[in-house]
């Protein structure tokens, strides 16, 4: 059963700062661990995570354009959840 599970969607710059605090749980925790990430940034997360998935392609299409890069605004993050929500066991 998952613990924790978190979404890289963001820029390379977080994806380090996710994978470093993901390498603190597995290290400090006794957590299930779950990541959603582009398939390029999954090297980042081998062996931290115990289920990697895929961001699906449709992400993007559905969500491009709402976010912008100064944050004034953000995705909802009530959004976020229900769209990843079913692919989490």
């Amino acid at each position: 059963m998952l613990k924790l599970a978190f979404v890289d969607i963001g820029e390379l710059g977080w994806s380090l700062y996710l994978s470093a605090h993901l390498r603190w749980l597995k290290e400090n925790t006794d957590y299930s661990l779950a990541i959603v990430t582009s398939p390029d940034r999954s090297c980042l997360y081998q062996n931290l995570a115990n289920l990697l998935i895929d961001v699906p392609h449709d992400f993007y299409e559905k969500f491009t354009g709402e976010p912008n890069c100064l944050g004034l605004y953000p995705l909802d993050r009530k959004k976020v959840k229900e769209y990843f929500q079913g692919m989490l066991p």
